[in-house]
């Protein structure tokens, strides 16, 4: 894991992973270890847990698109604001 990457690094590398450009062990990688950042503790805490969609033990459609929502409405809030936010 990664030490103090920027704000937009960790968006840039949700935003990788999401597509399918980086697998899930790179992405945790390069995730910092402990995180004093709400932020970006709750988008790798909502990453890790994101749950299956559909299927007997997955989530519905609604539930997966609400989980899916905060992730990219987190990795906005990440490209868009400044490093000295936290």
């Amino acid at each position: 894991m990664s030490e103090n990457p920027s704000r937009r690094d960790v968006a840039h590398w949700a935003q990788r992973y999401l597509s399918g450009a980086l697998a899930f062990d790179e992405f945790l990688e390069l995730m910092p270890e402990d995180s004093n950042d709400e932020e970006i503790a709750e988008l790798l805490d909502l990453i890790v847990h994101e749950p299956q969609k559909g299927g007997i033990f997955g989530a519905g459609p609604e539930e997966y698109a609400k989980h899916r929502g905060r992730i990219r409405a987190l990795v906005d809030i990440l490209t868009n604001e400044s490093d000295s936010a936290f």
